[in-house]
């Protein structure tokens, strides 16, 4: 989040703030803010005001709370018809009848089944103008108006201001646990995690049994990454509240950060079986618990689980951008390992939804981040498409969504390395050279970008400039097989046989299940006369691929050299087998068939190969 001067001002404050909080449990001194940073616009005041050392108002009594989640702040969550008098008689404390009566209106407001969230706030608001002109700033102690502003605006998600609330109520009432614990989840939900663990340690301080405060610094602890630190909040928060599907699903997912696959499990698997638990006639909203195990099934491999949970938690919250992103990643997985190609359709389907998003209010700009995604996939699609002009038409939708997000981020690397990828399997070299040329200036250590403009290199002819390319590449990322195989091609392509075998064996070093690498380090052992090293390494590639009709058909040409001609010919009649229309490996039977003295053999391949190079 990019912070402008006068929000570093507004956090600074709100650090002193927070301090002087704490000093005050001591001393009962504190800073206060105005109204008016609640009511409007946040900006900062140089005008503090002291509040009074009257006695304050307890905080709002919390609302009964079902066992199965974690306790609500809201001050204001009680039965209809059963509303207590807001506003507390506290001796030596004077409240305007009209203030009293104003505040009694917005909390009556607040529990309507159709409430005007922001006509409490200016209840509320009202309530303490009319009580700080009668009574002055002594006036301000109303603290019952700013919980119930505060619990108004975090309904609201407007977190700013709900934090200004909670400032002074905690700054007229030390003591108040709950107003603090509604400060911190605000602090959480604005991102400043610090703020967040500050403030919700000074609550535990003052009630160290209480769980909400334990469960939300646990989240907070988790996005600083003190996970250990983390645990113990949750592990605690859990132990008080068994039957809390949020604390559960909150303890299984810094558990996954952690690497303890099983115990996240269990965490997630009860958050999951609690939310199981909700009446029949309430459709749940919770998705965080099928989230994060849908990422935990993904990690071990258990694609259909993963994709079975993540599509709950868009069904719960398709406003999530994340969730909708790591479906539809997840869908492209599948895609791929499936061969299935219907996947990528969802997954475009998620990636779409995702662009389509609001952006959040802190954002500057767009997120790029889904058209980036969707290029991905319109390149697999087309990968995987047997019709070529449905493939035609899946790279130029890359192209065009690579567009709209260079349209709006300028520098989005990955963006141009998409572009770049798409228009060379479009045969449009020159475009894609100049694509990955700039995707390597915005970042000049990204190897793929790299390896696919060698490629284009290698394509067009250019075998020194491509061999550049993925030796600069493989700097980036030392002992990328891929990498290896292709920089092992482009010697061979220069008769660089030696540095070529060197090449395929360093990629096999790193991939010792490369058929390719193993194939193609065969033929270099041929082009140097090593006939038997080539025949080792053909029958590797065979073992790793049994459909590959080449390597049979080379290793017949490697085992005629070695004079095995019985073996030649078993190995060539295979591939013939696997290829019927296989013109050359037809020519070297014929030629086998014929040294042999089997003329009418040698006849019929000759024949045949005739007759597939004419078809062709």
């Amino acid at each position: 989040m990019r912070q402008t001067a006068a929000r570093r001002w507004m956090i600074y404050a709100r650090r002193l703030a927070i301090a002087a909080a704490i000093a005050a449990t001591t001393t009962h001194v504190a800073l206060a803010q105005t109204p008016d940073d609640i009511f409007s616009p946040s900006t900062p005041t140089t005008d503090p005001i002291v509040p009074s050392t009257d006695p304050v108002a307890p905080p709002i009594a919390p609302a009964d709370v079902p066992p199965s989640t974690v306790p609500s702040t809201d001050p204001g969550a009680v039965a209809p018809g059963d509303l207590p008098d807001i506003v507390q008689d506290i001796p030596g404390r004077e409240v305007d009848p009209q203030a009293k009566a104003r505040l009694q209106a917005a909390f009556v407001e607040f529990n309507s089944p159709n409430r005007d969230l922001q006509n409490v706030v200016t209840m509320a608001k009202e309530a303490i103008e009319l009580n700080v002109k009668r009574y002055g700033q002594k006036g301000n102690t109303l603290i019952e108006a700013y919980q119930l502003t505060g619990a108004a605006l975090m309904q609201l998600k407007d977190y700013e201001r709900a934090t200004n609330a909670y400032s002074i109520v905690s700054q007229l009432n030390p003591n108040d646990v709950r107003s603090l614990t509604s400060m911190g989840e605000a602090y959480f939900e604005l991102k400043e995690y610090g703020l967040a663990v500050d403030t919700l340690t000074q609550a535990l301080n003052l009630d160290s049994r209480q769980v909400l405060p334990l469960y939300w610094r646990g989240k907070a602890r988790t996005e600083q990454r003190d996970y250990q630190a983390a645990i113990e909040d949750l592990q605690e928060a859990a132990a008080m509240s068994r039957n809390s599907k949020e604390i559960f699903a909150a303890l299984g997912k810094v558990q996954l950060l952690l690497g303890d696959a099983e115990s996240a499990l269990a965490s997630l698997d009860r958050a999951v079986k609690l939310d199981t638990a909700t009446p029949a006639d309430v459709k749940s909203t919770f998705a965080e618990a099928h989230f994060e195990r849908g990422k935990l099934h993904a990690s071990l491999g258990s694609l259909e689980k993963s994709v079975a949970d993540l599509a709950i938690a868009v069904e719960r919250d398709g406003q999530n951008k994340e969730y909708l992103m790591n479906l539809g990643a997840l869908r492209h997985e599948m895609a791929v390992v499936d061969k299935d190609p219907s996947q990528l359709t969802l997954a475009i389907e998620a990636f779409n939804r995702a662009a389509n998003v609001p952006k959040e209010p802190e954002e500057d700009k767009e997120d790029v981040s889904p058209y980036v995604a969707l290029a991905r996939t319109y390149i697999q699609q087309g990968h995987m498409e047997t019709d070529k002009d449905a493939a035609t038409d899946a790279y130029r939708e890359a192209i065009a969504m690579s567009n709209k997000a260079i349209g709006v981020e300028p520098k989005a690397t990955m963006a141009f390395y998409q572009r770049g990828v798409a228009q060379r399997m479009l045969g449009n070299f020159d475009a894609a050279v100049a694509t990955l040329s700039e995707a390597i200036q915005l970042s000049p250590g990204f190897g793929a970008a790299m390896y696919r403009r060698g490629i284009i290199w290698y394509q067009r002819g250019e075998y020194r400039l491509a061999g550049q390319d993925f030796d600069d590449a493989l700097r980036s990322e030392p002992g990328n097989p891929k990498y290896l195989v292709w920089r092992g091609l482009a010697f061979a392509r220069q008769e660089k046989y030696i540095d070529a075998i060197d090449s395929y064996s360093l990629a096999l070093r790193s991939n010792p299940q490369s058929a390719r690498a193993f194939h193609n380090r065969a033929l270099a052992y041929l082009a140097i006369g090593e006939a038997e090293k080539a025949v080792t390494d053909l029958n590797h590639a065979i073992r790793l691929d049994a459909r590959d009709v080449q390597a049979y058909y080379r290793r017949g040409v490697a085992l005629d050299r070695m004079g095995d001609a019985q073996r030649a010919l078993e190995s060539i009649s295979t591939a013939i087998s696997l290829k019927a229309d296989f013109a050359d490996a037809l020519v070297a039977r014929g030629r086998l068939y014929e040294r042999n003295g089997d003329a009418a053999k040698a006849a019929a391949d000759f024949a045949a190969a005739k007759k597939v190079g004419a078809a062709n």
